[in-house]
């Protein structure tokens, strides 16, 4: 069977892009070095934690129109099995805001992105529009778990939010407001950070001079000027528990915002044993617009359609198999498991104009001929958000019917089996770390995660992750023996080629300035340079005694 890719692909990379890298494989470890005290479910092997929940209670409403994660609920736009994204859609009129009233849920992190057009990827994106868990203010005698230290299983637990439909301000913007006299020389200082620096230093000597240092960052830039001038720190803050939206909704949908909900404790509800947020629309005479009221037309414009916002729900078959049959046309020489290559080829998920061209028109040979991302913090591709990065990589049976995968496994905080304390934070180096199957392009659905407590490692550090269809899953491929399980997609692309997949590896806040994540990447190529170690490597196997055989059970 000649199967047509390229086509099929485009829409792939437009939502998600992946590649496949590396020909090192990494030593087994003899010796089953880290498992948890608790048990997982299915039998001992990897529990795939998002099978788990019954929502018992409500998961949509007149503000949030949906949620996503996995079957049996909208399993679309790439969720992890591990999570639960409500998704708001909305329209204000002027002069109005949001105020949002909710709790803390029992999970592993929780975030809140406001969405908004990207050209550069004909996509979605989430820069500096988000607010994350540990930034947001608890009410009056109320506790944030989410801070180091603080008891997760606290009783009160409730925030309040604001979310404004601005723009968010630039530093330089508050910087001006904070110092007015100098207002008129920062019209001439650019906005990037590395700019923005050396500007200051040349037009501002004075001030610098009382700064210790200027780091790279912006943040920590923003927290030196504070710390310099006291008396302006809090006008050179963001407020606090604030959501900018943006100045333009979308057409037909309003604005977008998307609350992300990761690894549940175990026992509790989709939403950590929460509800969703209560919504409020505060008019500017202050009148109160909230429950079924949200859902007229003036505060509710969306009516069903997500095309004009990601790709997959726009899917049109006819021009998707039109362009996949042009690879038979006009790539005569490219084999039948394209774009998957044997050993995998792994990199970061940096625009989806990038990783199209570097996985399907060029190839991982030929990449460099690539435009450069201008900005891989932005445009990745469908609903991305700037605390997570994605390692991507396609995969094909006919390579072998098992495909390992392996690397050091970054230390995260222990969650799910309710610990008490949000521990241990010191020598954490990612708030989350998973690996999953897609069915991409036709319905980006996720197919099967493991997370980061599923995951044993060897004495050294490393995990092991098998990836197959559940008749050739390998004896040892469990978690008893050391080794962490997947489930290959039934539907492979889900249009047509049962062989061909991709998986998605998920790395979610650097904690500690963890220097080996992909976030700290800065050019497509250098992720294996720059994560070292924690690079992963995948093998195939041609049967599942050649696993066994390779890797026996540690247990």
């Amino acid at each position: 069977m000649i199967l047509n890719r390229i086509g099929r692909m485009i829409v792939v990379v437009a939502i998600a892009t992946s590649l496949l890298l590396g020909n090192i494989i990494l030593p087994t470890g003899p010796v089953l070095a880290e498992k948890t005290e608790n048990t997982f479910d299915r039998d001992g092997d990897p529990a795939s934690v998002g099978r788990e929940f019954d929502p018992g209670l409500p998961i949509e409403n007149c503000f949030w129109k949906t949620t996503l994660s996995a079957d049996p609920y909208h399993n679309a736009f790439y969720p992890d099995a591990h999570s639960a994204y409500p998704v708001a859609l909305f329209s204000l009129p002027e002069n109005s805001h949001v105020e949002i009233t909710g709790k803390f849920p029992h999970a592993r992190s929780m975030t809140f992105s406001a969405y908004f057009y990207d050209p550069d990827s004909d996509t979605l994106v989430s820069g500096d529009h988000q607010i994350v868990d540990y930034e947001i203010e608890p009410d009056e005698g109320s506790t944030n778990p989410f801070r180091n230290g603080r008891n997760r299983t606290a009783n009160d637990r409730s925030y309040t939010m604001t979310w404004k439909a601005e723009n968010l301000p630039t530093f330089k913007q508050r910087f001006a407001e904070a110092f007015p006299n100098w207002g008129e020389k920062l019209q001439q200082i650019p906005e990037n950070s590395p700019d923005f620096k050396e500007a200051l230093v040349k037009v501002l000597p004075k001030l610098v001079e009382k700064l210790p240092k200027i780091p790279e960052d912006l943040p920590e830039f923003e927290e030196l000027f504070s710390d310099a001038f006291p008396d302006k720190a809090e006008q050179l803050k963001l407020e606090p528990n604030t959501l900018y939206l943006g100045e333009k909704e979308f057409p037909n949908i309003g604005y977008i915002v998307v609350m992300r909900l990761y690894v549940p404790d175990k026992g509790t509800n989709l939403l950590g044993d929460t509800e969703l947020p209560e919504a409020k629309i505060i008019r500017e005479n202050g009148r109160v617009i909230e429950g079924d009221a949200l859902c007229r037309n003036k505060y509710s414009k969306f009516k069903g359609s997500m095309g004009s916002v990601y790709p997959s729900p726009a899917f049109d078959p006819v021009a998707y198999k039109a362009e996949r049959d042009r690879t038979e046309w006009y790539n005569q020489d490219r084999p039948d498991s394209w774009p998957a290559q044997d050993p995998p080829y792994i990199i970061r998920e940096w625009t989806a104009k990038y990783n199209f061209c570097a996985n399907f028109e060029q190839g991982p040979d030929n990449a460099d001929q690539c435009p450069q991302p201008t900005d891989p913090n932005v445009g990745s591709g469908g609903f991305i958000n700037s605390t997570t990065v994605y390692l991507t990589t396609w995969m094909d049976r006919n390579f072998g019917e098992i495909l390992v995968l392996r690397g050091k496994k970054p230390k995260t905080p222990k969650t799910y089996f309710g610990n008490k304390i949000f521990n241990p934070t010191r020598d954490a180096e990612m708030r989350y770390f998973s690996w999953s199957t897609d069915e991409p392009l036709s319905r980006s659905r996720v197919i099967d995660s493991v997370f980061d407590e599923e995951m044993p490692v060897d004495e050294n550090g490393y995990y092991t992750v098998v990836v197959s269809r559940p008749s050739y899953r390998p004896k040892n491929a469990n978690y008893e023996c050391g080794y962490a399980w997947l489930e290959f997609p039934a539907a492979g692309d889900g249009f047509g080629d049962m062989y061909l997949g991709e998986l998605r590896n998920r790395w979610q806040m650097q904690m500690n300035e963890f220097e080996y994540a992909p976030q700290k990447t800065k050019i497509p190529g250098d992720e294996p340079e720059v994560m070292g170690e924690y690079f992963p490597q995948g093998t195939y196997y041609k049967t599942p005694e050649q696993f066994d055989e390779a890797f026996p059970c540690k247990s």
